[in-house]
Order: structure tokens, then C-alpha cells, then sequence
């Protein structure tokens, strides 16, 4: 079997993505990237790298995400590790690490991101102001040792993890600025039983009060 046609070979009916998936799964396989299947479309896979493609295919077909499958995921100009502990970083996401550095904050700005899951606002934002004095805080034992991990796989000396129920353990702080991607959904959305959800960790999404507890918490915090 060909690099061309693995690609070819299954289809992935229920994902938005279908081709880009499969290029992830296979450049996890090969590890090249994804220039490399480009330039050698003819490149044979020995019957080990064809076991192992199917296996996370046919993973991919029953719904897994294709970041638990590889284990991690990108993010910003980041390449994070990822875990069922925490929600799977989602590009829409960007869109508040950009409005944060565009803020008129001073240059030794104190961050905190709520919330933090995998590090990924928190860790976006050191590498791009390495001046900021940033605390990343979560409450799930898993979130706090995968943020961690994620911060010192970059060296982001900058970058505080705590853990913390919003902000039961950061008392008495001053910030200039706060920084969440909070839960918001309601338990019985029915789009939690579909695609990737199913697979993510239901304290990221899922919030009491239809979906409002946790943003009330950090209004009210």
C-alpha cells in the first residue's frame, strides 16, 4: 500500500474533515508531516505502518477523536499534548488569545487563565508576551498535570499551574487581566451524544444552571 493509496483506501462518513484526519493518522504512523505525503505520494508503507493506520482508521469510524488518538493537538503555534481529562483545544478558541494581546495592558501584565485544561490560552499568550506573570488554574487533578507537562515541554518559565475551583485556592490576587474558556453547556444538550463530545470530558463542557453555573461563578467570583 501506497502513502496515495492509504488516503484513497476508507472513507470517514461522520467527520467534517474527513481528508485531514486520515493525513494526521497516517503522518502519526510515518511521523513525517504533511509536506512529506505530498512529495512522496508513491512512498510503500512496510505491513506494520499499514496495521497501525487501519487500527487508529477504524478508531476514527467509531468516533474517536483523532487528537486522543495521537495524542495531541495544535493550538496556536503550539503542539499540545492532549488527555480525556480535558476539552480538546478548538481553533474558535484563538479568537480570545488574539483579543487578549491586543489589549493596552502593561508590560509585566499579571494573567490568569480559569479554567485552564490542557494550558492552552495560558501557554499561548506567554509565548507571545514572555513578560506576563500568568497563574493557569483548574480544579481536575488530570488538567492540572497535563498543563504541566504542556508548559514545560516550552520551557514557559512565566506560566503558574495551580489547582483551583475558579478561585477558592487565588484569594485575595490582583490581575490585570482574567481569561476563561469555562464549561457553558447544558446536560441535556443532545449535541453532547454526537462526534467528538462523546469522548471529552464532561466537566469542560457540561455546566449546572442550563449551562450558566460556571460563567456565574466567575462573574460573581
Amino acid at each position: 500500500m501506497t502513502i496515495a493509496e492509504a488516503l484513497a483506501l476508507v472513507d470517514l462518513p461522520d467527520s467534517d474533515t474527513p481528508m485531514q484526519d486520515k493525513q494526521l493518522l497516517l503522518c502519526f504512523v510515518l511521523d513525517c508531516s504533511a509536506a512529506f505525503l505530498r512529495t512522496w505520494p508513491d512512498k510503500q508503507l512496510t505491513k506494520e505502518q499499514q496495521r497501525r493506520y487501519n487500527a487508529l482508521v477504524q478508531q476514527r469510524k467509531e468516533g474517536k477523536p483523532v487528537a486522543h488518538l495521537i495524542g495531541k493537538r495544535g493550538f496556536w503555534t503550539l503542539d499540545l499534548y492532549v488527555s480525556p481529562a480535558t476539552l480538546i483545544p478548538r481553533p474558535d478558541t484563538e479568537l480570545l488569545v488574539e483579543y487578549a494581546l491586543s489589549l493596552d495592558l502593561p508590560a509585566q501584565a499579571r494573567v490568569l487563565d480559569l479554567g485552564t485544561g490542557t494550558g492552552a490560552i495560558a501557554l499561548a499568550l506567554a509565548s507571545e508576551r514572555p513578560s506576563w506573570e500568568i497563574t493557569a488554574s483548574d480544579c481536575v487533578d488530570g488538567a492540572v498535570l497535563l498543563a504541566k507537562k504542556n508548559r514545560d515541554l516550552y520551557g514557559f518559565h512565566n506560566v503558574e499551574i495551580v489547582q483551583s475551583r475558579w478561585f477558592e485556592s487565588i484569594a485575595q490576587q490582583k490581575f490585570d487581566l482574567l481569561v476563561s474558556n469555562p464549561p457553558y453547556i447544558d446536560a441535556c444538550d443532545p449535541h453532547l451524544e454526537q462526534g467528538d463530545l462523546r469522548y471529552e470530558a464532561r466537566s469542560a463542557l457540561v455546566a449546572g444552571d442550563e449551562g450558566l453555573a460556571a460563567i456565574e461563578a466567575i462573574l460573581m467570583g
